[in-house]
């Protein structure tokens, strides 16, 4: 299940690296992040960056049961940011043991919808900017994110990687937020 691309090679800046059972790759920034984007109703390319947050099932759910609509494909990644201070293609066995419990629980949340996805952990130095890249090499037409109800300075923070792929992901995004806590 693990570590198929959907589009062949990489056709970006992307460096390879491969670290154990899942695919994993190494993402830099690209010089140009612009390529058209497709429709959501119609996505058959489909991606979703799972964090471990209570919203991934949610996220995977809504990817299920837009590809059996439309007879579509579901890629999950998980990104690793790793520190400056480290080497990008550091060895980080716990993140990477926390990322493979993350892409197993999204596989089988899509199984219980009788969907497969193909699973892939990234490591980049940010992970919107990994988001936005994979969006543009697999040539996804849709991307979800979840994100937890958090707060900063007594307001809703959005933290960096939603605005970004807002921002910059070629195609439709849709993010899907967890609940208010009850006071």
């Amino acid at each position: 299940m693990g570590g198929e691309r959907l589009s062949g090679p990489p056709s970006g800046p992307a460096n390879m690296a491969a670290l154990g059972e899942r695919g994993a790759r190494l993402l830099e920034p690209a010089e140009d992040s612009s390529v058209a984007g497709g429709v959501m109703l119609d996505a058959k390319r489909i991606l979703v960056a799972v964090n471990g947050n209570a919203t991934d099932t949610t996220i995977v759910m809504l990817a299920a049961h837009t590809a059996k609509r439309t007879k579509g494909h579901i890629y999950a990644i998980h990104v690793i940011e790793v520190r400056r201070t480290l080497p990008l293609d550091a060895d980080l066995p716990e993140e990477r043991q926390r990322a493979d419990g993350i892409l197993d629980t999204a596989e089988h949340a899509a199984e219980d919808l009788g969907q497969t996805l193909e699973t892939e952990i990234l490591q980049a130095r940010d992970i919107g900017t990994a988001i936005v890249e994979e969006a543009i090499e697999s040539r996804a037409e849709l991307v979800l994110l979840g994100i937890p109800y958090r707060r900063k300075f007594g307001e809703f923070d959005l933290g960096r990687t939603v605005p970004y792929v807002l921002k910059n992901a070629p195609c439709e995004v849709w993010v899907c937020r967890e609940p208010m806590a009850a006071k």
